[in-house]
């Protein structure tokens, strides 16, 4: 059985993992997918893609990949720590327009693409309990743990 999220609420399937959201556009938005064409990036070492049914656009928590920041930190003016990186000024913008950047490339429609991000130090593990034993998101997990960190990121945003 899996869980997947379908226009916002948690639900039971089949087999098949349909994690989706519709967003107030009417448009179904296959989060996973998202998620894969983000991990590209080498900034992005973990992502979740989340939403709200009753809102235009998708948020996302992202784990900045540690071994790229060791090696590209330092020399582009950054921390190359996860914990400093993800609070230094001009991280979140800088992995924000990367994440869109490599969204265009991959073909994505503008309301595929996240709006906004919150960068996370801590990665997602089977110990904290926000990944299964096949290193898949358990997206009811991390919704419920980043419920309040997606709803604060649409508030900035003015949603």
């Amino acid at each position: 059985m899996v869980v997947a999220s379908l226009r916002g609420q948690e639900v039971a399937g089949s087999k098949h993992s349909r994690a989706q959201i519709g967003p107030l556009l009417g448009e179904y938005v296959a989060t996973e997918k998202i998620e894969n064409i983000y991990r590209t990036n080498p900034f992005v070492g973990q992502i979740f893609v989340d939403g709200d049914s009753m809102k235009p656009c998708l948020m996302a928590v992202v784990v900045p990949d540690d071994v790229y920041l060791a090696t590209w930190a330092p020399s582009n003016g950054f921390p190359s720590s996860i914990k400093e990186f993800c609070n230094a000024e001009g991280a979140k913008k800088l992995v924000l327009d990367e994440m869109i950047k490599e969204g265009n490339n991959a073909g994505m429609m503008k309301f595929e693409q996240v709006k906004d991000i919150y960068l996370e130090p801590e990665v997602f593990s089977i110990e904290n309990e926000l990944l299964t034993p096949t290193m898949k998101n358990k997206r009811v997990a991390l919704r419920r743990k980043y419920a309040s960190t997606v709803e604060q990121l649409y508030v900035e945003n003015g949603l």
